[in-house]
């Protein structure tokens, strides 16, 4: 028996906390929002056996967030891009020098015959400063993939549930009209035998026994592609069965169409992403812009002096010094900074672009699930219970002798083609509401969110 249930996404997907949200410690950040100082990356809980419940997609949502790779790939660039911020700001390293004169250089006081120095680099002060933000706007950036990446888990294990539900119940409503058939097939036999049929309908009843067999052995072995695609959604292993669902969710975010537009537009991962990228090229305009200022270098040497027998001999000078680059061609730091002005306006393009985009996409996703949600009334309420109802009043004039073969074979075909479309209406609404909640992206942040506050 199939059951519809309202799918409940924050406690499934609170398994993002292990996978992709900030430490307890840290703001959680949202996609577009003002990017924390990175921190390390939360352990990765050891993986668990996969579920096998038929009713609970929850479980199977929660599982692929704790160990679906593209997770863990969003999670390490993360990781990785994070260790960029040290990197970033950190000095130059000191130099040791070690000079030894081939030729002692005479002096009043002696030869100088060797000399060591030390000498650090020295960032312009505002230079490191940005050169510390872009590495954490960077940082940032990924950190937002991660959203985006659990997002496209979240819908793949979804919409491949849904597929299997409608697969399942295509099976079902082909099973018993097959059996309905094997059973009008008897009735023609036995009205042929008594002459009351013709040769000609006992062999179409035949013919219509093979069909829905031959439909039933499709749909059957169906089930081995929709389960590889599900082992991949939850990135398990070859052996692992995939679930028979027995409940369906077929719910989107309760709002109004524009108030989805507004969510999406504020919250969607990649729109988020983008944003963060404007922010990252606004730091990288910052950084060209103070990348022409010179560094400065400064040092100490002393220089081992010998005795030369008069006075002050053997005095060892030491010496100070402060030096720093003379940029007199800049051509390097202005084509920079055309670049990055050219990459921040890309960018800008390309979150107006998104926005568009996410609009077509909210209002194709919105049609598909008004569309199949008519459908299901339709078929529910009206088409069925009369298709039911004109299959057994043609059946019971067929027995009769009042109506022919066919008719009843037409009745026949118009229940089982209203119960697929029903099956199918049910499954793409689902996968509708799926993807608008992929669009507008609040089940992740709110799961993160979650996460962040433990």
């Amino acid at each position: 028996m199939f059951h519809h249930a309202r799918f409940l996404p924050v406690p499934a997907l609170a398994a993002l906390v292990a996978c992709a949200a900030p430490a307890a410690h840290e703001p959680a950040m949202r996609p577009g929002g003002d990017a924390p100082r990175p921190t390390s990356a939360p352990a990765r809980p050891p993986a668990a056996a996969p579920p096998t419940t038929s009713s609970d997609l929850d479980a199977h949502v929660a599982f692929a967030l704790q160990n679906h790779p593209r997770i863990a790939v969003a999670r390490e660039r993360w990781t990785a891009m994070k260790e960029r911020v040290a990197q970033a700001t950190a000095w130059p390293d000191p130099v040791f020098q070690l000079r030894v004169f081939a030729e002692e250089v005479q002096t009043r006081v002696g030869p100088q015959e060797w000399a060591v120095g030390l000498s650090q680099t020295i960032p312009w002060g505002s230079k490191t400063d940005a050169l510390g933000n872009a590495a954490e706007l960077a940082a940032a950036v990924e950190h937002a993939r991660t959203f985006a990446a659990a997002a496209d888990v979240v819908v793949s294990v979804r919409e491949t549930w849904c597929e299997l539900f409608y697969l399942e119940r295509a099976i079902e409503i082909v099973r018993e009209n097959h059996t309905l058939l094997r059973r009008l097939k008897e009735v023609v036999r036995t009205r042929y035998a008594s002459g009351e049929a013709t040769h000609a309908d006992y062999i179409r009843s035949q013919v219509e026994v093979d069909r829905s067999a031959d439909r039933l052995a499709g749909l059957t072995d169906r089930r081995r592609p929709l389960a590889a695609r599900w082992r991949a959604a939850l990135h398990v292993d070859d052996d692992v069965q995939a679930p028979r669902p027995e409940r369906l969710d077929a719910e989107a975010p309760e709002l109004t169409d524009d108030a989805l537009r507004a969510a999406a537009l504020a919250t969607n991962p990649e729109l988020g992403i983008l944003r963060l990228e404007l922010a990252a090229a606004e730091g990288n305009i910052e950084l060209a812009s103070v990348s022409e200022r010179p560094n400065v270098t400064v040092g100490i040497e002393y220089i081992a002096t010998g005795e030369s027998g008069t006075s002050g001999s053997g005095a060892d000078p030491i010496v100070l010094s402060l030096g720093m680059p003379i940029p007199l061609r800049k051509t390097r730091e202005r084509a920079r900074e055309r670049e990055t002005r050219a990459l921040h306006r890309a960018v800008s393009q390309a979150i107006e672009s998104k926005e568009d985009e996410l609009m077509r996409a909210l209002a194709d996703e919105q049609y598909r699930r008004r569309d199949a949600q008519r459908r299901v009334e339709l078929y529910t309420d009206g088409l069925l219970p009369k298709a039911t109802e004109a299959l057994q009043s043609t059946e019971t004039a067929y027995r009769a002798g009042t109506t022919g073969f066919l008719d009843l074979v037409d009745a026949e075909r118009a229940l089982f083609e209203l119960q697929l479309t029903l099956a199918r209406a049910d499954a793409d609404r689902a996968i509708a509401a799926a993807r608008i909640e992929r669009i507008v992206g609040v089940p992740a942040l709110n799961a993160t969110e979650a996460g962040a506050s433990r």
